[in-house]
């Protein structure tokens, strides 16, 4: 897996490796390992590396690549590198901020969850009414803070005359209720106070956590997204004119505008024509006025260029792209070569298991049946031959039908696989490690069952044995990718790379 031959190339051109006689040049491996490594050395992961290639080679050999799967997720993973790249920049930064900013203007309290002891009064209260209420009122509020033990609930169910819990944003209500709002914590219950409606007792309940603008940057970028494509002259729109070398041609437009077609170029992008004749199959199905029209084609415009030309536009995702699609691909190949076989070959994991029956033994023994507290012993000596004679599968079924009939129960059984330490009775009766206290209204205690040292069957370690044959599956298949495919390391250019390293 070595070659030593002196390279023509720098340093930092030079091949790292080959496999099946693509070659990795240092650059390339040093940013992936980068990248990816990790805590892994150059020459661990210079293997995991090669794995990888091979892995997407098998893929493709089998045509993972031109599945409807993999191309739905190369499109829809390459439609959202390109929305993010179009979604970033200072400029773009900028606009999410101030939309950041003008939100919590709108929004410069978070919301709150509030319950509260109303009393109605009406406009036209008479003195003595409104004098009852707000003794009434101070009453209340001096019981609540004495009698903390008292949900605020029972106040709320006892003397309000609206029994909702609701969520609330400060601002958008009275200033008497935006201003005790603010002034609670969480829990407290404010003084009495007065409202159009009527008097109030407040209790904040919960306050939602304000928003930050990395929680909602995301968001902020669709509503950039969706004013690009309205086609307003956003900054995104900006950006990318200037980015693709947008030109208008100022006759061909003022004509379109005045007469509403044209047969001359409208703008270039990239060096590319926009004409009028493109313009009016656009337009055919987009139900606007000319100028507007106009707007909508020049943003589409962008967008199929970039579209078409992003790895030209943003090269950084033409490398992120493939990663994505080799993941996939490396992923699929073992899922169909490992995952599926490890998973559904019953009789493959099985014969396995046979094969391997000894690495499955105990380090204990183990006991396999049942534990019977029993009423009597006439009752334990019955239950014990009865069982003796039935297989294991039917014991609760026997138990049920013999002895807890007619609603009456005179055994209590605990059926399964024991270790010391599982059981308290096994523990006693069949490893002989502990004394078991026996139970007060089930005194006779009998064991039915067999002492293990391994399993007799391989449902008994069967997610064991299935992660086994999967391990054994995997080392097979990469073993065999390896011993069918050509792969060389320069060791000596592999010993130059580090992960501090500029180069």
């Amino acid at each position: 897996m070595c070659f030593q031959g002196a390279l023509v190339f720098s340093q930092k051109d030079s091949v790292v490796l080959r496999v099946n006689g693509e070659e990795v040049n240092r650059s390339e491996f040093v940013r992936d390992y980068r990248l990816h490594a990790g805590s892994l050395s150059p020459k661990e992961y210079a293997d995991a590396f090669v794995l990888r290639r091979l892995q997407v080679a098998a893929a493709l050999a089998e045509g993972v690549d031109t599945t409807a799967v993999f191309l739905e997720q190369h499109r829809r993973h390459r439609n959202e590198l390109m929305r993010a790249c179009l979604m970033e920049g200072p400029e773009t930064d900028s606009c999410k901020r101030a939309l950041y900013v003008g939100d919590m203007a709108q929004r410069h309290a978070a919301r709150v969850k509030l319950a509260q002891v109303f009393r109605r009064l009406p406009q036209t209260v008479t003195v003595t009414r409104l004098r009852k209420e707000t003794k009434l009122a101070d009453s209340l509020y001096q019981a609540m803070l004495s009698r903390s033990d008292v949900d605020f609930d029972y106040w709320v169910e006892r003397y309000s005359d609206d029994k909702a819990v609701w969520w609330a944003e400060p601002h958008r209500l009275t200033p008497e209720f935006e201003e005790t709002i603010l002034s609670l914590k969480e829990g407290e219950v404010s003084k009495p106070f007065f409202s159009p409606e009527g008097l109030h007792i407040l209790k904040l309940l919960e306050r939602e956590e304000p928003w930050t603008y990395d929680s909602w940057s995301g968001e902020f970028a669709k509503r950039l997204e969706r004013r690009m494509m309205t086609g307003r002259g956003d900054v995104v729109t900006e950006r990318l004119k200037k980015e693709l070398n947008y030109a208008p041609n100022r006759i061909g437009i003022e004509e379109l505008l005045r007469s509403g077609s044209t047969e001359k170029a409208l703008f270039t992008i990239g060096g590319q024509e926009y004409t009028g004749a493109m313009f009016s199959l656009f337009s055919s199905s987009c139900p606007f006025a000319v100028g507007r029209q106009l707007e909508l084609f020049t943003v589409k415009s962008l967008l199929d260029y970039v579209d078409t030309y992003m790895e030209d536009v943003f090269p950084e995702t033409a490398r992120m792209l493939r990663e994505h699609d080799e993941d996939y691909l490396a992923t699929e190949a073992k899922r169909r070569n490992v995952e599926i076989p490890a998973t559904n070959d019953r009789a493959a994991w099985v014969a396995y298991f046979e094969v391997h029956r000894s690495d499955y033994r105990w380090d204990t023994p183990r006991y396999k049946g049942a534990v019977l507290h029993c009423v009597s012993r006439k009752v334990a000596r019955k239950v014990k031959r009865l069982l003796k004679k039935t297989r294991i599968e039917e014991w609760q079924d026997v138990i049920d039908k013999a002895f807890n009939c007619g609603g009456k129960e005179t055994v209590r059984m605990e059926c399964g696989m024991f270790a010391i330490g599982d059981n308290e009775y096994i523990d006693d009766r069949i490893f002989k490690v502990e004394k078991a206290e026996p139970m007060p209204l089930y005194p006779f205690t009998v064991t039915v069952g067999w002492i293990r040292k391994g399993p007799e069957d391989c449902r008994e370690v069967e997610e064991c044995v299935k992660r086994d044959y999967r391990d054994y599956l995997d080392s097979r298949w990469k073993r065999k990718l390896l011993d069918s495919s050509k792969v060389e390391i320069n060791q000596e250019v592999l010993k130059t790379v580090n992960n501090n390293s500029p180069n």
